[in-house]
């Protein structure tokens, strides 16, 4: 008797946890990239994100990958060097983790970004999030720049001349629950 007790406290106790618990998916995403050198400029965009968030009690964390080779810049070689650079046959996916209160994850926030790209964590702070609400939809864009040092990547060189080490990324994307 004691144990089918023990076994309804914890069930009970399971179903209020999972009742707290709320769990998101990636339904669309355009992860954009820009690289600059001195005369010229392209980049290149994936569509192919994969993700997933899990709201519990106090925290919302988010985990969004996304294979380096789905990156598309409209050159087959130009794809080739960036898969080259970016080891990404040793690494293939570019992951982009936050983590942010619970209470802020219907509006706009500002979070820590942690980045793994081409074998190599960096986490940028303070990075700015916009939050629509389109149906039972929620639409995240994004904007900010990466370093190519912080990930320990040699600047590719066009006529001697490196590209940026700053490199603008571009999200869009739409969650649902």
């Amino acid at each position: 008797m004691k144990h089918f007790i023990f076994f309804l406290l914890f069930c009970y106790s399971s179903m209020g946890i999972s009742q707290d618990v709320l769990s998101w998916s990636l339904k669309f995403s355009d992860i954009s990239y820009k690289v600059s050198y001195t005369f010229k400029s392209f980049g290149g965009t994936a569509k192919t994100a994969r993700g997933k968030g899990l709201c519990k009690t106090d925290t919302c964390d988010f985990l969004v990958a996304v294979p380096v080779n789905d990156f598309e810049s409209g050159d087959t070689n130009r794809n080739l060097r960036v898969q080259e650079v970016a080891k990404a046959a040793l690494f293939p996916l570019v992951k982009f983790k936050i983590s942010i209160p619970r209470n802020q994850i219907e509006g706009n926030f500002k979070a820590k970004c942690e980045i793994e790209f081409a074998g190599k964590t960096h986490s940028y702070e303070n990075i700015e999030f916009k939050v629509s609400k389109n149906n039972s939809d929620f639409v995240v864009n994004s904007q900010f720049d990466i370093y190519l040092e912080d990930f320990s990547i040699e600047r590719p060189k066009l006529m001697t001349i490196a590209i940026d080490n700053k490199i603008p990324i571009i999200i869009h994307s739409t969650w649902s629950q």
